[in-house]
């Protein structure tokens, strides 16, 4: 029995079908997974430069509001300042270290707390039960290094933070 043209022609199309559809369909799940892992990809990526771009602001406001507070610090030290600054910039320092929270991570906040911690220190040795006392400059030198030691290591620890994409 020898099979005609159009026999063969149409095993040959069934055959191809049989294999072509779904190869077809893989081809199609492949490239459907590909393309939403790509997207759930490029999801992560942009959390990270988002994540990492908060953190450096809230990093950088942290830095910026320590050195105004060390300042007003400095001016009241030396009578150029009265204390409504002072609180004031205390206040500041609170909130720029609450944003540090928000921001994360963990260790960062206490890094903040640890600064603003020393800061209410030196405040507190500076009023004394009878006001604001004069202080020496080796002691006021001191108190500054007090808060400019952790303010270096809070320095460090944020670049060392802001490199790892993964914290």
């Amino acid at each position: 029995m020898s099979m005609s043209d159009g026999t063969a022609a149409i095993i040959a199309a069934a055959i191809g079908a049989a294999v072509g559809i779904p190869g077809a369909i893989g081809a199609g799940v492949i490239a459907y997974r590909a393309g939403r892992r790509q997207v759930a990809d490029q999801g992560v990526v942009d959390h990270r430069h988002w994540r990492r771009q908060n953190r450096f602001d809230a990093y950088e406001r942290f830095l910026a509001v320590t050195d105004e507070a060390l300042q007003v610090m400095d001016d009241r030290v030396h009578g150029r300042a009265g204390n409504a600054v002072v609180v004031a910039a205390l206040e500041k320092l609170l909130a720029a270290q609450a944003r540090v929270r928000l921001a994360g991570p963990d260790a960062m906040w206490q890094q903040a707390k640890e600064i603003t911690e020393a800061f209410h220190g030196v405040r507190r040795q500076l009023q004394g039960p009878r006001g604001w006392m004069p202080i020496p400059g080796q002691a006021w030198a001191g108190m500054v290094q007090s808060v400019t030691g952790p303010q270096s290591q809070f320095v460090v620890a944020a670049a060392k933070m802001l490199d790892d994409p993964d914290q």
